[in-house]
C-alpha cells in the first residue's frame, strides 16, 4: 500500500513540476460513433457535418492544454478515437488508445484545403496532396 501511494504521489509531483497536463483519452457522453471512410487512397472522417482528411504527425509533445476531449470514435473499433484541438476547429487528433506504440496523428478539415490557415506548432505537415486533377 505504501509503495502504490508513493508512486501516485511521485507521478503527481512530476506532472505538477513539469507543467504537463495529462490528456483524457476516455470516451465521453458527447463522443459520437463515426464511420471512417476511404476513397481508396486516403481516409475521411465526418464529424458534425465536417469532413476531415489526413494532414500530419506529431511535432514534439502535446498534453491536455493542446488536446481536448474525445469528440468521436470509430464505430467499428472504439479504440480508434478522435479528439478536439484547443483553439481550432480546423484540425482534429486521431489516437489509437489500445496500442502502446501508437502515436497521435492529425487530420485537417477538408473545407480548408487550399486556404491559408494557422497550423498548430505541434503538428508536422506531411504534405498530403488533395488537389483535384
Amino acid at each position: 500500500m505504501k509503495k502504490s501511494c508513493f508512486y501516485i504521489l511521485a507521478v503527481t509531483v512530476f506532472f505538477i513540476l513539469s507543467g504537463c497536463v495529462p490528456i483524457n483519452y476516455d470516451i465521453t457522453d458527447r463522443s459520437q460513433p463515426v464511420i471512417v471512410d476511404s476513397d481508396g487512397e486516403y481516409i475521411k472522417v465526418k464529424i458534425n457535418e465536417r469532413v476531415y482528411v489526413p494532414f500530419g504527425t506529431l511535432n514534439g509533445n502535446v498534453d491536455g492544454r493542446n488536446i481536448g476531449e474525445c469528440i468521436a470514435y470509430n464505430k467499428n473499433d472504439s479504440n480508434e478515437r478522435y479528439y478536439s484541438i484547443m483553439g481550432t476547429d480546423d484540425f482534429i487528433a486521431e489516437y489509437y488508445v489500445d496500442n502502446i506504440m501508437s502515436q497521435m496523428f492529425f487530420l485537417r478539415a477538408e473545407d480548408t484545403i487550399g486556404k491559408d490557415i494557422e497550423v498548430p506548432a505541434f503538428i508536422n505537415d506531411q504534405g498530403y496532396d488533395f488537389r483535384e486533377d
